[in-house]
């Protein structure tokens, strides 16, 4: 790229960004600027934030990528999204981290009127994608989540009467508030939702610019539902550990108060079980001992897979020494005889008969 290239890099998997933490955060993303823009960087680093593959192939780094000046950070959703961001990358001279969700490769475009055109067409690096207008309360999502908050925005409005307005952050960085602020502004609520884990994710940081721009305009402070502050379990576990559709909507419930007249602990659906009051810290803790035994038979499961690797490798080692020895006495017994090098005088007939 530095000799006047283009490079797209692929590292199949989010997690996977460590191993090459100095060549995108220390080297990638600040050359351009060293130089005063004479070198140009068009990179982009495609990865992957897995499903199903446990703790080193599962994470979200969205927010360790945004923090890095220099960097474009972008996480598409759909498969129009995808396309012209990805041709905004192509087309520009900025390193461009473009993160996907393997738990979205097989979904069509649901959204986009007419699909994915075959023709070229870009998506501005910083703008956002309202999804569904709404009037009641806005919803932010990034990446995955932005098909569970869409069934929890259609229950809501089915269901509850509650207008909701989705937007989806398919650019981090740089990022556009002009929309979320006319959006917040409107609804005077805000619920965000990532599979990142909860503690210093993106939304974090949007949460804290939407509180500081648009202060007056809050009846409740922004919420954010995000995956638990822990090392992602087995894939069996998923609905333990990322945010899921009740998880919005219990959410929105306790902390939002768009119901109105609907008060802590009051059932917003006799009929509805799941969708009982449930208070947010309990969203964590509810059940806690069993989803905690859930954790501890994974780190069982883990435990149980480098025993056997260790117990594996050492019968291998002592089997090869074994043949070393063999050989090395099947030389001396041409010399001393059989029974004088394995010391057989003596023994019963069935153990010499067995060495």
């Amino acid at each position: 790229a530095m000799a006047g290239g283009r490079a797209i890099v692929e590292l199949m998997y989010a997690d996977f960004i460590g191993c090459a933490g100095d060549e995108i955060f220390n080297q990638l993303s600040k050359w351009q600027s060293m130089s005063a823009g004479i070198l140009k960087m068009p990179v982009i680093v495609r990865v992957s934030v897995g499903s199903k593959y446990g703790a080193q192939h599962s994470q979200d780094w969205t927010a360790l990528c945004s923090h890095i000046p220099g960097l474009k950070v972008c996480f598409p959703a759909t498969p129009y999204d995808a396309k012209g961001l990805m041709n905004a990358a192509l087309n520009g001279t900025d390193p461009v981290v473009f993160f996907e969700s393997q738990r979205i490769y097989d979904i069509g475009e649901k959204f986009h009127e007419g699909g994915v055109p075959e023709g070229e067409y870009e998506i501005e690096i910083g703008d956002v994608n309202i999804v569904k207008p709404g009037s009641d309360i806005t919803m932010i999502t990034i990446g995955a989540t932005l098909y569970r908050a869409y069934e929890a925005a259609k229950e809501l409005e089915e269901k509850y009467g509650v207008s909701v307005e989705l937007i989806n952050l398919h650019s981090l960085a740089p990022l556009d508030y002009t929309k979320i602020l006319e959006s917040v502004k409107k609804t005077g609520k805000v619920v965000m939702a990532s599979d990142a884990c909860a503690r210093g994710s993106f939304l974090d940081d949007v949460a804290k610019n939407i509180t500081e721009l648009a202060f007056d305009y809050l009846d409740a402070p922004p919420v954010i539902v995000g995956a638990q502050n822990w090392i992602t379990p087995p894939f069996e576990y998923d609905e333990f550990f990322f945010p899921q559709k009740e998880w919005i909507m219990d959410a929105i419930n306790e902390k939002t108060n768009v119901f109105g007249s609907v008060k802590p602990n009051q059932v917003l659906d006799n009929k509805d079980v799941r969708h009982e009051y449930i208070p947010w810290r309990e969203i964590y803790y509810d059940h806690w001992d069993e989803k905690m035994d859930i954790l501890k038979l994974g780190n069982r499961t883990y435990e149980r897979m480098l025993t056997g690797v260790i117990i594996a490798l050492l019968l291998i080692a002592i089997i090869n020494f074994i043949n070393l020895y063999m050989i090395y006495m099947m030389k001396r017994q041409k010399e001393y005889g059989i029974k004088k090098v394995f010391g057989l005088q003596g023994l019963p007939l069935f153990l010499q008969i067995w060495l």
